[in-house]
């Protein structure tokens, strides 16, 4: 620094100013270009992304129902622009289906070796690849390659008008610094030990200096600030401590409002979250268990040994395909929809949890200590035993992945009364509750995540270890069955869940299953009408080994018009709800118009209230759910075909 002694302020001022506005032009010309260009490139990219995303959309349908010329119209838009040079459609069997190719010298075979949003070697062409998707299957894939040579050219003609700029600036910059800083420094000094003498304490010391330029206007100031200073201060001190005394007021008032108004909104949020869910899974539940019922039947026939080796075979393989198709989510989704019919007894608490304690002690990590208090007379609760014991199982389970190391899962049982209850819950009917507590020594969760733990498909587990629907179902089975569920919890403090379930105050009727053995045999005819093939091989196989003749059909048009052909021969239809066409309701409706005492057996994974009503009012009809046991459905027939009566026992 020694070597700046001898030059002037001005000089140095100059020069590192000077210096600053070099850098900065040296900055505009290596960075703006750069910078420019990465926008551009992206831009484009973004522009060729969107344009390939939009064309798979639009030729997605043609290519579902393999319909060339609508693949080819999807592919016009896109030719249209003349900077698409290739673009190429594939099926699933990589196989090309249609395409046009503006890459002269390059086979197609070449172009789709390319990956997706890639540049080709000479920058020249950006790649895309598109994946189209139906019904989560791949059903082709759309390559398109977009030029760049435009991009690259304005690029270039950019970088030269920001070097020209850059120079310009640089010139500029220089000779203003000169002429400014001779205006500037003639009286900074003097200022400058004004500052000084006043950094000292002498608040009396004033700047005099007569310019009118930038330095002149800080002398001003300055003078006027150390003459008020002192003034200000005691009036600054009081008006501070006044608005902080207003602020910090108003602002607790805000925050009650806030918190007041977000627990309202997140209410009826999680009320319209809920109400959503259940209405999708009961949409999905009739395929489900059409599934579920392919599985059982082919189960029934194994275990009846009514198949040979090669139809045993046929069938194992259908079932596992079938598994594959998600049966195992018919329950959760149905309970948490609470769209399902519930079968409620007299059920203890008590003899669920051993159950489910039986089956956890031998699987559970040995790391995990339980701990339990059963309450020896804890009165009967009434309810649905399956879906209690799918909620309590899902809270066993939750329990032991909130301790991956090591912890205490503890379950105690016990009553309290209704009055108590409902301090808490203001809804609370019944004088008396038993009360479930399940809680665990693991890592517990934070204020926000206990707001939305009981939310469909909400989960702080790792992608693949958890659907978000465990907790939500056994706030669905809870609420069904006139309950209350509540939770405490802190980080590194563990996890209880209190669940209130009201005591029962009826009493249940058991009745006993009959057995195959027991059931009848008949030589009726039986129109069954269902859309899923597996299913009704199934019935027919199991009806047929019974005595009945059997007439197939596939939808609810095909059935009535079989029926008015032969409706003298048919003496009861099996139909499932959910047909194409023409739904279960609409067909009996048909069928009654032909037959007004024809019997009808209607079969479903899933019936709605009102439509159930409605068909149980029009008498002659009967209900099974999906998926039966061949038990059940022979003996609803006989049941069907032997009441003489108009109006049957569902």
């Amino acid at each position: 620094m020694s070597y700046f002694k001898g030059y002037s302020i001005r000089t140095k001022y100059a020069g590192v100013i000077s210096l600053l506005i070099f850098v900065i032009a040296l900055a505009i010309y290596f960075y703006f270009p750069e910078k420019l260009a990465e926008s551009e490139y992206a831009a484009t990219v973004s522009k060729a992304q969107a344009i390939a995303q939009m064309t798979g959309y639009t030729i997605r349908p043609a290519l579902v129902f393999d319909d060339r010329k609508g693949m080819e119209e999807g592919l016009q838009a896109a030719e249209l622009n003349t900077d698409i040079l290739y673009c190429i459609i594939v099926n699933d069997s990589e196989k090309v289906v249609t395409q046009f190719n503006r890459e002269q010298g390059k086979d197609y075979r070449e172009l789709l070796s390319y990956g997706d949003s890639t540049i080709s070697g000479d920058g020249l062409v950006f790649h895309s690849l598109v994946t189209i998707v139906h019904n989560n299957r791949t059903i082709g894939k759309l390559y398109m390659g977009m030029s760049l040579r435009k991009l690259v050219q304005d690029i270039e003609k950019s970088q030269r008008a920001v070097a020209l700029v850059s120079l310009v600036i640089l010139l500029l910059g220089i000779t203003v610094v000169f002429a400014v800083s001779t205006v500037i420094t003639k009286n900074l000094r003097h200022m400058v030990e004004t500052v000084e003498d006043v950094a000292k304490g002498e608040f009396t010391k004033h700047a005099n200096i007569q310019s009118h330029d930038e330095v002149g206007h800080l002398a001003e100031s300055f003078n006027v600030m150390i003459d008020k200073l002192q003034s200000a201060r005691a009036e600054l001190e009081s008006i501070n401590k006044t608005l902080e005394s207003r602020v910090e007021e108003r602002t607790i008032a805000l925050q009650r409002e806030i918190k007041e108004r977000e627990r309202i909104e997140q209410h009826l949020i999680h009320a319209q979250r809920m109400e959503t869910i259940g209405r999708l899974a009961g949409g999905v539940a009739h395929d489900f268990n059409n599934i579920l019922g392919i599985i059982l039947g082919n189960l029934s026939l194994i275990r009846m040994g009514a198949l040979d080796f090669t139809q045993t075979a046929k069938s194992l393989e259908v079932m596992n395909s079938t598994v594959e198709r998600g049966a195992a989510l018919v329950r959760q989704l149905l309970t948490f929809a609470r769209k399902t019919d519930t079968v409620f007894e007299q059920v203890n608490a008590n003899d669920i949890l051993n159950e489910i304690l039986h089956g956890v002690l031998s699987t559970f990590p040995k790391t995990i200590t339980f701990q339990y208090d059963l309450r020896a007379d804890l009165p009967s609760i009434y309810a649905d035993r399956n879906q209690i014991h799918q909620a309590f199982l899902n809270l066993f389970v939750n329990a032991r992945d909130a301790m991956p190391h090591d912890g205490v899962l503890s379950i105690y049982t016990c009553t309290i009364q209704g009055s108590v209850l409902q301090q808490q819950y203001p809804d609370v009917i019944n004088s008396e509750y038993v009360c479930i507590e399940i809680a665990d020594t693991g890592i517990g969760m934070d204020a926000v995540t206990k707001e939305r733990i009981f939310e469909p498909f909400f989960t702080t587990k790792e992608l693949g270890k958890g659907t978000g629907l465990g907790l939500a179902v056994v706030y669905g089975i809870i609420t069904n069955h006139q309950g209350f569920i509540d939770v405490r919890s802190e980080i590194g403090k563990g996890t209880t869940f209190l669940i209130y379930l009201p005591v029962s105050t009826t009493t249940s009727v058991v009745v006993k299953e009959s057995s195959l053995k027991n059931i009848p045999h008949g030589k009726e005819t039986i129109l069954v009408v269902e859309d899923e093939p597996d299913l009704i091989i199934i019935l027919q196989i199991i009806l047929e080994q019974y005595g009945y003749h059997i007439i197939k059909a596939r939808d609810g048009e095909e059935a009535v018009r079989i029926y008015q052909e032969k409706q003298h021969e048919i003496d009861l239809v099996i139909t499932d709800m959910g047909l194409p066409k023409m739904g279960g309701l609409e067909e009996y409706l048909a069928l009654k118009k032909e037959s007004p005492d024809v019997k009808t057996i209607f079969a479903s994974g899933f019936f709605d209230p009102s439509v159930k009503a409605q068909l149980s009012a029009a008498g002659g009809v009967a209900f099974v759910q999906k998926p039966y046991e061949p038990r059940e459905i022979l003996s609803k027939i006989r049941e069907v075909l032997d009441d003489t009566s108009k109006a049957m026992v569902v």
